[in-house]
């Protein structure tokens, strides 16, 4: 299964007709009113883009039919967009601020010197993303970053003064990165990231067939299950038959947690019983106990576990599911995972559990997430209009997973 994280090295652009008219945009210096030579004007996340030339200006013949959304960015101002109607006039002006320091909470510090050194691996990972596709993703110009760090709120954060360069080995396309905010806190592993980009593909002409071929079929395995899919189906409707289930999810006080139930983690049938993909399981489960005196630990503990399991399941005389605890910590809050198992006429349905168990102080200010087992309808949520649009609103949180393909086992380990 795949849930969405905040990886967005993906793309495939549908086929789309070109825009008949030729649409002038200018970009202009909202202080001095004057053209911003070399500004980029582009769809974000699509290859659709162009230059401003010397007088701020540039045609958008060549980009799709209406409507869309131009975003524009200029090296020293403000990133800006711009809504593109149907009936939009053929002159489109847009004006641009120029940029004050960013990062004021953090005005008082400087970057840290050794910052690429100290933090490039953690920024990299949680940038790009763990999969085989994202290891063959390349920053070029990484000098333009400066990291800070807030040692109170064990927060990094990252700020960019030129845009990224990307090359992307796996998809075949250039990419350029806006970074506009990439904030990352250790504790709750939470990552705020915000910016915009434009996609150069590098298939030509002269491109060999072979490696066409793979950067082609890249792209549709990366498509599969990705944001891009994602809306697409919500749009079309067709969100459960191309495999996505999407699920309520709630952020609330720890101390609030006696008024709702266990959720499901995890679940999956053995069928017929396949051991060895149950011990696989426990021992990722079971890595998580650390055990310094005992490194052995894990996989002792997963073959007791297992056996256990196994006599269970050979003990024809009783119906009674089998519940198993396996304790360990991250952070400071101290977690249970509880492995149900229940037998059904030709197989075994396995669901792990997270309970959280934590000091009446952690609770006071910690938050969990508590995740609903209902599979929501999406016409709960999505709302579409006369007028060919697709809105969606809903409370609180969406979960998403893509039951239609794994997700990569760098993202297990990675503790995301």
């Amino acid at each position: 299964m795949r849930y969405f994280n905040a990886i967005f090295f993906f793309l495939v652009v549908a086929a789309a007709k070109y825009a008949s008219g030729q649409s002038i945009v200018t970009v202009i210096n909202e202080r001095t009113g004057k053209p911003v030579e070399g500004a980029s004007v582009y769809i974000s996340g699509t290859t659709y883009g162009k230059v401003a030339d010397a007088q701020g200006q540039l045609s958008l013949a060549g980009f799709p039919v209406p409507p869309y959304k131009l975003t524009v960015s200029a090296v020293g101002y403000r990133g800006q967009t711009a809504d593109v109607t149907p009936g939009a006039p053929q002159a489109l002006r847009i004006f641009l601020a120029e940029r004050v320091e960013e990062l004021q909470e953090v005005v008082i510090q400087s970057p840290l010197k050794d910052g690429w050194e100290r933090y490039g691996k953690e920024f990299l990972k949680s940038f790009i993303g763990y999969s085989p596709f994202a290891a063959q993703c390349r920053i070029l110009n990484p000098q333009v970053l400066s990291f800070y760090e807030d040692i109170d709120t064990r927060t990094l954060r990252v700020s960019a003064k030129k845009p990224l360069q990307i090359r992307n080995d796996a998809l075949g396309y250039e990419i350029t990165y806006w970074l506009q905010l990439f904030e990352l806190n250790f504790d709750e592993r939470k990552l705020m990231l915000q910016g915009s980009s434009q996609f150069r593909d590098m298939i030509t002409v002269k491109t060999a067939v072979k490696k066409k071929q793979t950067w082609l079929l890249n792209r549709e395995s990366a498509y599969h299950g990705s944001l891009q899919h994602f809306m697409r189906s919500l749009y079309h409707g067709t969100t459960a038959a191309e495999g996505f289930e999407v699920r309520a999810l709630r952020k609330i006080r720890l101390d609030s947690l006696k008024k709702f139930n266990d959720f499901v983690t995890d679940s999956f049938y053995i069928h017929p019983p396949q051991w060895e993909i149950l011990l696989e399981r426990l021992l990722k489960n079971t890595a998580k106990t650390s055990n310094e005196l005992s490194p052995q630990f894990p996989k002792l503990a997963a073959d007791l576990l297992l056996q256990r399991i196994q006599q269970w399941e050979a003990d024809t005389s009783s119906s009674e599911p089998l519940r198993l605890s396996l304790r360990f910590s991250m952070t400071e809050d101290g977690k249970t995972e509880v492995l149900e198992l229940k037998k059904t006429q030709d197989a075994i349905l396995a669901k792990f559990y997270r309970v959280l168990s934590v000091s009446q102080e952690a609770a006071s200010n910690a938050v969990c997430n508590i995740l609903y087992q209902q599979v929501l309808q999406t016409d709960s949520f999505v709302y579409k209009s006369n007028t060919s649009e697709v809105k969606f609103s809903f409370q609180h949180y969406l979960h998403i997973t893509y039951t239609r393909e794994k997700e990569e086992e760098a993202y297990f380990f990675s503790g995301g």
